[in-house]
């Protein structure tokens, strides 16, 4: 098997997977432009920068009023604490800092250096020479025993949250399944 694949992946590597069907997004890019598209093609009005503090039937409560929807969806993405906490620690969900994968209930925004490099350096093995490093993502996303979970708050209002690092990659499968039953 080893004298199957590429020379960068020769040596104590078991295998590889690399798969025709696998698509990438970049976040950076795709989310202005669904948005934009939601906005030109259905009307969807966009709250930007707009805390919600509380929700209930038919209403979500926010900085700048009250929003009014027979249906809500509530996807917090990091934030495990404003809404519904109960259920987030019911279900044993911490937070987890960029790809480094540390754990921690509040993590420190601070990425170490010898992290970073160790990533680099396991790249470098399997792959060859690292590209340039241009930027460092550091984001903070939960993580818990299932990949991701729904849960309905009160009628009409559900809670969607990925709990595995996947959400970009995931979230357009995940929205048509959180949708599904509300819609009808």
């Amino acid at each position: 098997m080893p004298d199957a694949l590429p020379p960068p992946l020769r040596g104590n590597l078991a295998g590889a997977l690399q798969s025709p069907h696998e698509l990438r997004v970049e976040s950076r890019t795709a989310i202005p432009r669904l948005a934009a598209f939601l906005a030109e093609r259905h009307g969807v009005e966009f709250a930007w920068c707009t805390a919600a503090l509380g929700l209930e039937h038919g209403v979500v409560h926010t900085a700048r009023g009250a929003f009014r929807a027979p249906r809500i969806i509530l996807a917090p993405g990091a934030d495990i604490v404003s809404l519904a906490p109960e259920v987030f620690e019911r279900r044993a969900v911490a937070l987890v800092v960029d790809d480094s994968h540390h754990h921690a209930p509040t993590p420190d925004p601070f990425q170490p250096e010898p992290v970073d490099r160790l990533i680099l350096e396991e790249f470098r093995a399997v792959l060859g020479a690292p590209p340039p490093v241009v930027e460092r993502w550091t984001g903070v996303y939960p993580s818990g025993p299932e990949d991701a979970f729904f849960g309905d708050l009160a009628p009409g209002v559900r809670l969607v949250s990925v709990t595995s690092g996947t959400g970009a990659s995931t979230a357009f499968g995940l929205a048509a399944d959180a949708l599904a039953d509300l819609l009808t």
